[in-house]
């Protein structure tokens, strides 16, 4: 929710996609009718967050079939967005799932196709009657083909092996870009590395993602000329033709929870009952537990002036002097609890630089009572947040790191 507050802060309007395996996790499916129940309470809360999102499409996967295809389908009803799903057929021979949307953006239109791995027998008898899953490339072929030249390009969600969707990548005419959400050797899930998840392919882009929704992918397009070869907008923005954009954001590294959402879901794990959420009820309200530097140097003026002298102090000033201080992937490090204070980037206000609370933590009584509200010591616990090295691509050792930044020790009655 802050991630999606940030970037239409920025005028964006995306369209939002999922390529599967959002729903349920087999793993998690029990016999436990309490645990069941859990899980089926959890799936709706799902999908009215993605309604609220704005989600554009979702493809259903096999861990999304594990309380059977009347549950989806119960859940598809809730829906204010498609389930999307080219080769999976009922027991008369009727496509279950649309196979395709078409989204439409500035004049634009972005078809959307997905497809299924092809599933064994014995499982399918478990989601339904008389099942069939059909050639997952074939599936998507007819999809692509009934969509045409009426959009402008095409999207394919490809939750398959990964030797089929090399297959799609290598013969399949009018695709522009493939997700593979979850990568697959045969039956056993591969692990999908860093600098992986963009990978051009014969003119069209193949992308991956992985974190199990802690990670969340944008692809930025500029869409010139149906069918062009497209090409990374890094190599020559002022090539001819297509040109995209690619990047992943690590969610839970350094993006600021949502306080109403983080307010519901934790009501929700706490009851486990869900029952329906409304735009009131996810309307960002500022968190009452910061109370930032200008509280803290009433009383603490020495580690204050300490403050202002180190790296943290002037963090802020390192992105206006780049002009990324607008970039939500960046001013979440270079400020106090971005998502939590604030989600416009252009209101930063008074949380500006990495202040006293980003690393010590909140402890809203503390100048009521300091001596009965003490912070606890401090641990490099806070500082991989944003000194993350797989985002940074900076090696951080806290132990050198710390004399930098630590504080003056207080003079104590």
């Amino acid at each position: 929710m802050t991630f999606l507050s940030g970037i239409q802060k920025e005028g964006i309007d995306p369209i939002l996609l999922d390529g599967g395996d959002w729903l349920f996790n087999l793993g998690n499916v029990k016999k436990n009718k309490f645990a069941a129940r859990q899980l089926l309470q959890k799936a709706k809360l799902l999908v009215d967050a993605y309604n609220l999102f704005g989600y554009a499409a979702a493809a259903i996967a096999e861990h999304d079939l594990a309380f059977g295809i009347d549950t989806v389908q119960q859940l598809e009803a809730q829906a204010k967005f498609p389930f999307l799903c080219a080769n999976l057929f009922d027991a008369d021979g009727k496509q279950i799932f649309p196979g395709s949307t078409v989204i439409e953006r500035h004049g634009k239109k972005i078809g959307v196709v997905a497809a299924l791995i092809q599933l064994p027998d014995h499982f399918l008898k478990k989601v339904g009657t008389d099942l069939e899953i059909t050639d997952p490339v074939e599936a998507l072929t007819r999809e692509v083909k009934a969509l045409g030249e009426t959009v402008d390009a095409i999207f394919v969600l490809g939750h398959l092996d990964h030797k089929d969707i090399e297959r799609v990548a290598d013969t399949m005419k009018g695709i522009d870009f493939i997700l593979e959400p979850a990568s697959f050797a045969g039956s056993e899930p591969t692990w999908i590395n860093d600098g992986e998840e963009v990978t051009p392919r014969n003119g069209r882009v193949l992308l991956q993602i992985s974190g199990q929704g802690s990670t969340i992918g944008r692809v930025d397009l500029y869409l010139r000329e149906r069918g062009t070869e497209w090409k990374p907008v890094s190599d020559d923005p002022a090539s001819p033709g297509n040109l995209y954009n690619a990047s992943h954001t690590r969610l839970a590294s350094h993006i600021g929870r949502h306080p109403a959402m983080d307010k519901l879901v934790t009501e929700f794990l706490t009851g486990t009952h869900y029952t329906g959420l409304t735009e009131e009820d996810v309307t960002f309200i500022p968190s009452k537990e910061y109370l930032g530097a200008e509280t803290c140097a009433a009383c603490h003026v020495e580690q204050t002036e300490f403050w202002r002298s180190t790296g943290h102090g002037r963090a802020y000033a390192t992105l206006e002097k780049t002009g990324d201080q607008f970039r939500y992937d960046c001013v979440s490090c270079h400020v106090l609890a971005y998502g939590e204070t604030f989600v416009d980037a252009h209101k930063v206000g008074a949380f500006k630089d990495v202040q006293c609370e980003s690393c010590h933590g909140t402890n809203p009584k503390h100048p009521e009572d300091p001596a009965a509200h003490r912070w606890p010591q401090m641990t490099d616990k806070s500082c991989w947040s944003c000194h993350d090295p797989r985002v940074t691509r900076v090696p951080f050792d806290p132990q050198s790191a710390f004399p930098q930044v630590s504080c003056p020790p207080l003079k104590r009655d």
